[in-house]
């Protein structure tokens, strides 16, 4: 009987390269794949959130008008304060009153990537003194001392930057309809939701 010959020395080099070839591959394919599963969870997240954040901006600023709303941006342009005073009413002249219960109130936290929507009522009392028949606008002491009392809060994390301009007009802030752009960041993803808002009036 002949006798049975084994592999030799290069043959077994060969096939563990191969075999190391290809188990690179595979590794390589199910990292790539669970890296882009990963990215599209997050970004579903962060535009699950933009959507949402949008959604409050826009029906609280819809209760306003120019006259009740104060923007208090940075260099960049970007929001750091957004106070609104709503319209209650409109009376018979065609005037607006203001509520003087409720006060609506955006914080950005840039360096925590943070959006907190923070609202007063009769629970949670302003500790400013609002006018019903007149719009506020607030002073730096004002948005301090708003901002150290107690609200309801609800947070939109991930929001690294909230923008609120007016199409066409220098300067910004002023008139009909108003540009909102909230950009979302994680890690490598980023998104922008940008949506137009229209005041209940221009007064």
């Amino acid at each position: 009987m002949r006798r049975q010959r084994g592999f030799s020395l290069l043959e077994l080099g060969i096939a563990s390269l191969l075999g190391a070839l290809l188990l690179s591959i595979v590794i390589q394919f199910f990292l790539s794949t669970l890296q882009i599963g990963q990215r599209s969870v997050i970004r579903s997240r962060l535009s699950q959130t933009g959507t949402t954040a949008l959604l409050f901006l826009i029906k609280d600023l819809q209760q306003a008008n120019a006259g009740g709303l104060t923007f208090s941006p940075d260099e960049e342009k970007r929001m750091i304060h957004c106070l609104i005073h709503p319209v209650e009413d409109i009376n018979g002249d065609g005037l607006p009153t203001y509520s003087s219960q409720i006060l609506q109130h955006y914080f950005l936290q840039p360096e925590k990537s943070l959006l907190m929507r923070r609202s007063f009522d009769g629970r949670m009392r302003c500790p400013i003194l609002l006018h019903s028949g007149e719009p506020m606008r607030f002073q730096p002491d004002d948005i301090a001392r708003i901002q150290a009392a107690r609200a309801r809060e609800k947070r939109f994390p991930g929001v690294s930057s909230l923008s609120i301009s007016t199409y066409g007009v220098d300067p910004q802030f002023v008139g009909n309809p108003l540009r909102i752009e909230v950009i979302l960041k994680e890690q490598r993803e980023e998104i922008h939701c940008i949506r137009s808002v229209s005041l209940r009036n221009s007064l």
